[in-house]
């Protein structure tokens, strides 16, 4: 039981450092201190310039495809575990699922990125075993991403609102990023790009995780909590997201190492078991804003999901690391 012990402190001491962030923020925010707009702004500034920078220098740098079998996995992957949380919230919301389709998203649609990355910097100081969970991490939004911003939309948005469809609605930076870090992998940029050009790309990523971090804990911390969701509806999103979908999946890898002999690299494992865990992606609350939704009931569920998940991530997370031990 040790290392069940020690992975879920190094797990909580992670969740802890988010947690405290999204309280400070959340009262920054909440005291008019930080001001949405300038919320707005950092994950604008994130999302189209920082975030895509650390992509593309770290696919570039990092990733080998040619000696990396069965990468587009990851990408396959980051489609099919929301796919499967999706269809586990179907079977519970059988009976009231058009009335619920934002509790459908909250079931199945993860953090893959902003909850993850400041995680894995925590657990993995040394350098190269970061940038190879990061390496993951871009690969499986690869797929995931574009899934976000159609079915998320769709699953988020009112009826009549604004959003018409289309591919454009979800190529967004970070997707662009990758394909085109993807592309310069299988290309071999490093060797032909300026190193100049890497480095100044990676000095301005470096600023992804702190700050990124912060915009997730202004976006929770800052939710207004005037209309809370019924315990009922909440509680089934909380099953499936937190609860099954994790299980499912450390069963799967159990099942794959223990009885199969496959194996699994750690820092893979511990990476598909944060995915599966984490909570709602706070994309979910931008589309509300932007398409139109029921913001308060988002609100309220992302800060409901988000703080019961500091105590089921870490334990998900030790206990995958008991199986493999």
């Amino acid at each position: 039981m040790g290392i069940f012990w020690q992975t879920f402190g190094l797990m909580a001491r992670a969740m802890g450092q988010i947690l405290l962030i999204a309280l400070a923020a959340g009262i920054l925010v909440r005291r008019k201190w930080v001001l949405d707009d300038q919320v707005r702004a950092l994950a604008a500034v994130t999302v189209h310039v920082l975030l895509p920078c650390m992509i593309f220098a770290n696919l570039v740098r990092q990733f080998n495809p040619w000696h990396t079998p069965g990468w587009y996995g990851l990408p396959l992957l980051g489609v099919g575990l929301s796919m499967t949380g999706l269809l586990m919230a179907r079977l519970l919301f059988r009976r009231d699922w058009r009335n619920k389709k934002l509790l459908l998203a909250m079931s199945s649609l993860q953090n893959a990125a902003y909850m993850s990355l400041p995680i894995g910097r925590i657990i993995y100081p040394e350098t190269d075993r970061f940038d190879r969970f990061a390496m993951y991490c871009f690969l499986f939004i690869l797929g995931y991403s574009p899934f976000l911003w159609s079915v998320g939309k769709v699953l988020t948005a009112e009826a009549g609102s604004s959003w018409s469809g289309g591919w454009r609605g979800f190529v967004t930076p970070p997707f662009v990023a990758n394909v085109l870090g993807v592309m310069g992998a299988f290309l071999l940029a490093s060797r032909w790009i300026p190193s100049l050009v890497l480095e100044t790309a990676d000095l301005l990523g470096s600023a992804t995780v702190p700050l990124a971090t912060f915009v997730l804990g202004a976006t929770v911390g800052g939710v207004s909590l005037r209309r809370l969701p019924t315990f009922f509806d909440a509680g089934r999103a909380l099953l499936v997201k937190l609860v099954l979908l994790p299980a499912l999946l450390v069963t799967v890898l159990a099942v794959l190492t223990a009885w199969w002999g496959v194996h699994v690299h750690p820092e893979l494992g511990d990476f598909l078991v944060i995915q599966a865990a984490s909570p709602p992606a706070t994309a979910l609350a931008l589309q509300v804003r932007k398409y139109g939704g029921d913001a308060q009931q988002t609100g309220a569920l992302l800060m409901i999901l988000y703080f019961t998940c500091t105590v089921t991530l870490p334990l998900w997370a030790a206990l995958w690391r008991v199986v493999v031990s």
